[in-house]
């Protein structure tokens, strides 16, 4: 290898040595971006059924001027270069918000929901009629495309869902240093629930070491290690560690759990009673009909690209429909006769009736359908 190869590489490494020193020798900011450069490109999305519908409604939601950036990419017509940077960038806002569905999947699973259900007078009834599992499989179902579509009951559920697991985090916390303090003293965990229930509701780290004392077997005293001194200090410690063992911080915690899970489960009740397609899968669970896992018949993006491909032999179809359709209105008796002056209209609004699609791209397919009929009949 010549020595200037051999030279760049060296400086490489010991830039890459020097610069990325955490996270298995990865900054976080490099490790987001390999994490992007990995995520399936706007191409790759746009080929899947399922994401090409989700991207487009996320476009369609957070892209300024999003409805006509995607009805030029479908219909063909060549982008600026701030377009094509716009949908480039759009993917990975897109992603975020699939992560946020994933996420809220996640806490929806075990015994989370049956808690937040729970706490929710109007969900408990609903539960007790189609059942939790269907329950939560009526807003799994939704989830993404809520979490896309900028739909604000998602955004509210997500940062309730944020400050639940926030609070859930912080117990964790608590509960594991106070494991760690038992543990090293011989305690149970029903003694010290016990101690704490009978102290004050913030007591000196004095007052919990001379509890702890009382809690700890006499052999187990002797040793200096279990001194009161040392149980103080080992208290002080914790406490530089931001974990207070008090009364009043658990009893807060648990207000504030209680709290979220309230909140959380208003949330749910606003967005199931605010959302159709979710009624419509509960409304199913109750008729016994099975749902196949993506049962999404959303009109896929290939599919309008083909329709704006194939534009002279859908115009000569329309040409035909229009003048069977004229033909046809003409043979009326003369009082069932479309008037002249309605006749484009009425076969505007027949045609589209039987042609029109849904999701996102179908109703692209339907604007680029629209025009053509109007351009066609005009």
């Amino acid at each position: 290898m010549p020595i200037f190869e051999s030279y760049k590489r060296a400086k490489e490494e010991k830039k890459e040595a020097e610069g990325d020193k955490t996270e298995g020798n990865k900054t976080r900011e490099t490790a987001r971006e390999e994490k992007k450069e990995k995520l399936p490109t706007v191409v790759e999305i746009l080929k899947n059924k399922e994401e090409s519908s989700l991207f487009g409604s996320y476009v369609g939601a957070h892209v300024g001027n999003g409805v006509e950036l995607a009805r030029k990419l479908a219909s063909g017509e060549t982008l600026s270069s701030e377009e094509l940077l716009v949908l480039s960038d759009a993917r990975n806002g897109f992603f975020e918000r699939m992560e946020a569905a994933s996420h809220f999947k996640e806490m929806l699973g075990g015994q989370e929901l049956q808690v937040i259900v729970n706490s929710n007078e109007y969900l408990q009834r609903l539960a007790e009629g189609v059942g939790v599992e269907a329950l939560r499989d009526a807003v799994e179902r939704q989830l993404s495309l809520m979490a896309v579509s900028g739909d604000s009951s998602f955004e509210r559920l997500a940062a309730s869902l944020n400050k639940l697991e926030a609070t859930r985090s912080r117990m964790k916390e608590i509960d594991g240093k106070i494991g760690e303090f038992t543990s090293r003293y011989g305690i149970s965990e029903d003694s010290m629930s016990k101690i704490l229930a009978n102290l004050p509701e913030n007591p000196s780290a004095e007052q919990i070491a001379a509890a702890v004392r009382g809690e700890i077997g006499f052999f187990r005293r002797l040793r200096s290690k279990n001194s009161r001194e040392s149980i103080v200090a080992q208290i002080k410690e914790i406490e530089k560690q931001g974990v207070v063992i008090s009364p009043a911080e658990l009893e807060s915690l648990t207000k504030r759990l209680d709290d979220n899970f309230r909140s959380t489960g208003q949330l749910l009740n606003s967005a199931i009673k605010g959302n159709k397609e979710i009624r419509g899968h509960l409304t199913k669970a109750l008729r016994s009909e099975e749902e196949p896992e993506t049962e999404r018949n959303d009109t896929p993006f290939q599919e309008v690209v083909d329709f704006s491909s194939n534009t002279d032999k859908t115009k000569k179809e329309i040409e035909k429909s229009y003048k069977e359709f004229v033909e046809a209105n003409d043979e009326k008796p003369e009082e069932e006769r479309i008037p002249a002056d309605q006749v484009e209209s009425k076969f505007l609004e027949e045609y589209m009736g039987k042609k029109q699609k849904i999701g996102f791209w179908g109703e692209i397919f339907n604007i680029l359908l629209d025009s053509l009929i109007k351009e066609v009949v005009k």
